[in-house]
């Protein structure tokens, strides 16, 4: 009896044990497959506006960080992962109305050196074709899921793609010659020969009539010379959007507006065709007027938009020069104020000229000797004076 009730134990166990593995089994077999992992992205918010794009994945980005063009080190640096200073002023610029006015009316909105592409996916809720343009294939595969992700919001999904564009005139693949309108980037201007390659890119992209809208960083004065002389070499004409001045960029950061020279002129002419001046650039925003001068002791500060005419009957006791980036005041602003100086003997204190190029034989210079009795600071760094110059600014003082 002892054994029958054993084996009956027994017999229970294992069968309930049993019992309970195809029970598992079945619901194995039932439960639904986990859900592959998410690529990582970003949501990026600019008051009511959202956008959400693919970032890099911190297991993969290694493997192929940064450009395909290697540095001066030869290690690849992080160009096309990372937000870089100048982005936020290009998303800023589009999101005006003047902004927004531009990507409406471009037919094809390029951004050229991509990266993580929130201009261009902000233009393609306007634009009927949008083109995303990078060099690196890790770059470009995030591109295309970002545009995934914003399939929804564009004017035009089918229209949006991702292509591979080196930078020169030579890179540039046949179909794309000619056949932008709005060109779009983000600082992408850091040294001479980028600078260089930049604009071979852009003036073989460029539809008639097209422009360019660039976010620039003004990291170096040498920099800022090197893209207006880079620019005027390839018959660029630079303009400049009023972008607030930021505390966490660099003083003479801006958004910068290219376009032809040759194409301005003839739209300013009365044989331009009416087709032709529909296609040229809106303008940009409102720029900034020098401020008023009121009573004894003013500071004045001059910046490449403000009248050529200054007020001779005010005292400032300080005048600052203020160059945006690569534009600087121009000749006709700098002889207003050499003719001004004459009246300010008596009050003027402090002149900051620097950063702004002169030259040697400037009639600024020799307007210095004109009797500043209580000028006691006088500051012309970066302005290629030489020794000439600097004579008479020791003169001067």
């Amino acid at each position: 009896r002892r054994r029958q009730r054993l084996g009956r134990t027994l017999h229970a166990v294992f069968y309930r044990a049993a019992r309970a593995q195809v029970f598992w089994r079945r619901a194995a077999m039932q439960q639904p497959e986990a859900a592959p992992a998410k690529a990582p992205s970003c949501v990026f918010t600019f008051g009511e506006i959202a956008v959400e794009v693919a970032v890099p994945d911190p297991c993969t980005a290694a493997a192929g960080l940064g450009s395909d063009v290697l540095g001066d080190d030869g290690i690849p640096d992080a160009t096309g992962h990372a937000a870089w200073p100048g982005l936020g002023l290009l998303v800023h610029f589009l999101l005006t109305p003047a902004g927004m006015l531009m990507c409406g009316r471009a037919q094809h909105v390029l951004e050229l050196g991509a990266g993580l592409g929130l201009p261009g996916l902000l233009a393609g809720r306007t634009t009927p074709r949008l083109t995303l343009t990078d060099n690196n294939a890790v770059v470009l595969d995030r591109l295309r899921r970002s545009l995934a992700l914003n399939a929804p919001l564009l004017r035009s999904p089918a229209a949006a793609t991702v292509r591979k564009v080196e930078w020169g005139a030579e890179a540039v693949p046949a179909d794309l010659i000619g056949s932008v309108d709005l060109l779009l980037a983000s600082d992408c201007i850091y040294s001479a020969a980028a600078t260089a390659r930049f604009l071979e890119s852009a003036s073989v992209l460029l539809a008639p009539f097209g422009y360019v809208i660039l976010s620039y960083v003004s990291r170096w004065n040498a920099l800022d010379r090197v893209l207006a002389q880079t620019a005027a070499d390839a018959g660029f004409a630079l303009d400049a959007a009023s972008v607030q001045p930021s505390a966490q960029l660099p003083a003479g950061s801006c958004v910068l507006q290219l376009f032809r020279q040759h194409e301005v002129t003839a739209c300013s002419g009365d044989v331009a065709a009416g087709a032709a001046r529909a296609s040229t650039p809106p303008p940009l925003l409102p720029l900034p007027s020098a401020p008023a001068l009121v009573g004894e002791g003013a500071v004045l500060t001059l910046h490449p938009w403000s009248a050529g005419v200054l007020p001779t009957d005010a005292r400032p006791i300080a005048v600052t020069l203020v160059p945006c980036g690569p534009i600087v005041l121009c000749d006709e602003q700098l002889d207003a104020l050499a003719r001004a100086l004459a009246s300010w003997t008596s009050s003027l204190k402090e002149l900051d000229c620097a950063r702004q190029p002169l030259g040697a034989g400037h009639p600024l210079l020799g307007a210095l000797r004109c009797g500043l009795r209580h000028l006691t600071a006088l500051c012309l760094s970066d302005t290629g004076i030489g020794a000439a110059g600097t004579a008479s600014g020791g003169e001067a003082l």
